[in-house]
C-alpha cells in the first residue's frame, strides 16, 4: 500500500504540502484546508474533501497508531469540493500536526 499524507516534512525538517495546496490559520482553534486538484484514487474516482472528513472520522472511530492524532480534532468541515475546515478541540494546533498520519484511505493516489 502506498499511503500520501496532507503534509510532507523534508529531510531538513521544513513542511512541505503534499494532498494539501494551503493552510490557513483561521482562529486559534481552527484552519482552512485546500487539497490538491486532479487528483485520483486508483479507482479513477476524484480524491475531494469528503475523503478526507471520512478518514478522519474512521480513524478516530477505531483502536489504531493514527488515533492519537486525530483525537484532538472536534470537528471537520467540509466547505466546498476541494476545502475543509478543521476544528481543534486544543488551543493553536496546527494541522501540519497531522504529518505523520496519511489522511487519503486505503488505496493508492495517483495525479493525472
Amino acid at each position: 500500500l502506498v499511503y500520501d499524507s496532507l503534509f510532507t516534512m523534508t529531510e531538513d525538517y521544513k513542511i512541505e504540502n503534499s494532498l494539501a495546496v494551503e493552510c490557513s490559520q483561521i482562529s486559534n482553534t481552527s484552519y482552512i484546508i485546500k487539497l490538491r486538484e486532479n487528483v485520483y484514487w486508483t479507482n479513477s474516482e476524484e480524491f475531494i474533501a469528503e475523503d478526507v472528513k471520512y478518514t478522519i472520522e474512521k480513524i478516530k472511530s477505531e483502536t489504531g497508531i493514527y488515533k492519537e492524532l486525530v483525537n484532538p480534532i472536534k470537528e471537520i468541515q467540509i466547505i466546498d469540493k476541494y476545502t475543509i475546515k478543521i476544528n481543534w478541540i486544543i488551543h493553536s494546533i496546527s494541522p501540519h500536526y497531522l504529518i505523520g498520519g496519511s489522511f487519503n484511505g486505503y488505496n493508492n493516489i495517483h495525479n493525472y
